[in-house]
């Protein structure tokens, strides 16, 4: 929804006429964010677009769009730029003596990672999860026992296929879902012949970070519609326009049948038909 972008996703409504659409949420981020009413001491924008730092001002220009959720509106914050005086006072130690159990100062802002780890990307909004992974990405600023402020990120993992489907009966093909599925993809669970009906599908969710997760199946609803005809003609039964009768001269009326064996093989049996 504007002014997002982002991947769609879809809903899918199930064969089984279950109500509730089976779905996952779509991954969406902000296309554009507004400049602030009023623009921050120490920042300029170029004609380009980007941010830099004012003169006497040092550092490194950021900004990132921050979401109003309860408001559904967004504001561009600036951030990175600092007088000089400042940026030395961000960096300089405590005195032992006055604080033993923490000689340096905390930081709340400090620069982005200069080779930022596997499955993170920068946008102009902040850092988000490069494809492949899933999560929400944040980065953090701590101080080493150097008092240094080092940047770290973390909250991206890698997208994990699902298990396997294990799935049996006469009646389904599940031969498209064989193998480990991907992350948001979906497979169909076809009727095997001689059945006949409704397929159904198996989904691994969008997102998925967990190697165990299981496909949410959807079973397809399959029939027996038709019988492979019996040969030889079973003694006593004649087949017919409108299906099987007795032979002339029999007694009772013919029921035909079809079974299952043990390999799933179909099979037809006749009955209902007495000799004179």
């Amino acid at each position: 929804k504007e002014p997002f972008v982002g991947r769609p996703s879809t809903a899918v409504c199930p064969p089984s006429g279950e109500k509730a659409l089976l779905w996952t949420p779509p991954r969406c981020d902000l296309k554009d964010c507004p400049p602030p009413a009023q623009l921050p001491e120490g920042y300029r924008q170029t004609a380009d677009g980007t941010w830099q730092c004012n003169e006497s001002f040092v550092g490194e220009a950021r900004s990132h769009c921050r979401l109003h959720r309860n408001k559904c509106s967004a504001e561009l914050v600036l951030q990175g730029c600092r007088t000089a005086e400042a940026a030395a006072a961000a960096v300089q130690p405590f005195r032992y003596e006055e604080s033993p159990e923490r000689p340096c100062k905390e930081v709340e802002e400090c620069s982005d990672p200069a080779n930022p780890p596997r499955g993170y990307r920068r946008t102009m909004f902040g850092w988000t999860c490069a494809a492949g992974y899933s999560g929400r990405a944040e980065k953090t600023c701590r101080t080493s026992l150097q008092c240094v402020a080092e940047p770290t990120l973390s909250g991206c993992v890698p997208l994990q296929p699902c298990v396997p489907l294990t799935i049996s009966g006469c009646e389904i093909d599940a031969s498209d879902c064989q193998g480990s599925r991907p992350a948001n993809s979906t497979c169909p669970i076809r009727c095997k012949p001689p059945f006949e009906g409704i397929a159904g599908f198996a989904i691994c969710p969008e997102g998925n970070a967990d190697p165990m997760t299981e496909l949410n199946v959807t079973l397809p609803q399959c029939e027996l519609t038709s019988c492979p005809e019996a040969n030889p003609v079973p003694v006593g039964y004649v087949k017919s326009v409108g299906g099987w009768l007795c032979e002339e001269g029999w007694n009772g009326t013919a029921n035909v049948e079809c079974t299952l064996d043990l390999g799933c093989g179909v099979t037809c049996s006749a009955s209902g038909c007495d000799p004179p």
